[in-house]
């Protein structure tokens, strides 16, 4: 496994590299990228025009936090407070050059195929971009020193534009990760790495039509034999149509399938499908979102006894209000994969909004809301006959600085409650945080 995202590391570097050069050393760099351009080179190969003329672009970054929280082991009663310091250098690299993140994912062992919410395809306005970031985070524990760690994170990214309608795009992130345990019951840190690599291929016979193809394997390894019952190992296709029946407007149909094998628990090994329409819109920078619902259906492979269907749901949206103020909104409803041996699947829906505004052309503020709820499902929990049903609530304002354009500073509230039908699960959390980010 390691090997092979070295692999996929390696040549994404090699491509930047061997394009940073080819960019570089163009006698003849041309100023734009119109469409008559981009179709010449489909005819020449690699030449300057598929760079732009701005070269790479090398981006160091660190970002240093302290966190005072309440509850640090998330328990129900006897509580310790702690200071968590994390400090998180990093380095990203683009070509062309680019001044925003290009791959904006987040995967968690919990969530089939390792994606909360749908990956949104990268710009096509140019020829080509690459992309690769390297972050490990070193955390500190006052109190706890036992459990200091450091976290790693590296992930590349491709994108290639064809002269014929098709684009294809490659990335792969790869996470060294410890967390604090909350299932409320001891003082564990869960270590374990994941790795989810990816191919997305679209095709657009006429400007109103697109089709999107995509592939991605995702794998997880826990270190300590008490969680190994998670490890395992999921595929996953997907097929969509997209209309553009306005400019910046697309309705689409979606069909997904994910196949979760489980390295040491073959018995909870399903399939997921998953069925969607919906709307995919950027009008302007004021709204864009993209929202999509339909049915699910999760079927065991060696008891369909367990085999179950639902309502799905996935929302994200961006709305400005004012040149000053905006609103953010996500929601979703599905199944994810059971973090306790005596459920074989949680049943989650949640919804989070936060409300920003801008004070200053230097200060502005947010406050954010959050509500979930997770049933596990299983034979019952801890031998009762009913299943664990927890509700999850969260809350907090924020405040942020600009100092610079590569300066922020940032600080913060978040109060995190957890009701269970067993209160054994039961917490409550809050946390002050203070953070700085550099990005030259």
């Amino acid at each position: 496994m390691m090997n092979r995202t070295i692999i996929i590391f390696l040549a994404l570097l090699c491509i930047f590299f061997t394009s940073f050069q080819t960019a570089y050393s163009s006698e003849d760099v041309p100023s734009g990228q119109s469409s008559e351009t981009t179709k010449k080179a489909s005819t020449k190969g690699i030449t300057a025009d598929v760079f732009g003329d701005k070269g790479g672009y090398f981006h160091p970054f660190i970002s240093l936090e302290t966190v005072h929280t309440s509850n640090l082991f998330f328990t129900h009663g006897h509580e310790d407070k702690s200071f968590i310091t994390t400090i998180a250098p990093g380095i990203w690299l683009a070509l062309p050059e680019s001044r925003e993140k290009l791959l904006n994912i987040s995967t968690s062992p919990s969530t089939p195929g390792g994606i909360e919410f749908s990956h949104m395809q990268a710009d096509k306005s140019r020829r080509m971009q690459t992309y690769f970031l390297y972050s490990p985070s070193f955390v500190y524990y006052s109190g706890f020193s036992k459990y200091n760690h450091t976290n790693h994170t590296a992930e590349g990214f491709f994108n290639y534009n064809f002269g014929f309608d098709v684009s294809l795009e490659l990335f792969d992130q790869y996470n060294i990760r410890s967390d604090i345990n909350d299932d409320g019951l001891g003082k564990k840190l869960d270590e374990y790495y994941d790795n989810i690599a990816t191919i997305v291929a679209s095709y657009e016979p006429s400007p109103k039509l697109k089709f999107r193809f995509d592939f991605s394997n995702y794998i997880t390894r826990f270190d300590k034999n008490v969680n190994q019952f998670r490890d395992r190992k999921d595929n996953s296709i997907a097929a969509y149509v997209f209309y553009k029946f306005m400019p910046k407007t697309s309705v689409f149909m979606e069909y997904e399938r994910t196949y979760i094998n489980y390295d040491n628990r073959s018995n909870d090994d399903s399939i997921e499908n998953r069925y969607y329409a919906g709307i995919d819109w950027e009008i302007s920078a004021k709204s864009k979102g993209q929202v999509k619902g339909g049915y699910i259906e999760k079927k065991f492979d060696k008891n369909n006894s367990r085999d179950e269907e639902d309502f799905s749901l996935e929302a994200q949206i961006q709305h400005a209000i004012t040149p000053k103020s905006s609103v953010l909104f996500s929601a979703f409803q599905k199944y994810h994969e059971t973090t306790l041996p005596d459920s074989y699947f949680i049943r989650t829906r949640g919804i989070s909004s936060a409300f920003l505004l801008r004070f200053t052309q230097k200060w502005s503020g947010a406050i954010n809301a959050s509500y979930t709820r997770e049933r596990y499902e299983g034979s019952g929990m801890h031998g009762a006959i009913d299943e664990r049903d927890d509700d999850i609530f969260g809350i907090g304002p924020a405040i942020k600085f600009d100092a610079k354009k590569w300066l922020v500073f940032e600080a913060g509230y978040h109060y995190t409650t957890r009701n269970s039908n067993y209160s054994i699960y039961d917490y409550d959390n809050e946390m002050i945080y203070l953070r700085m980010k550099i990005d030259l």
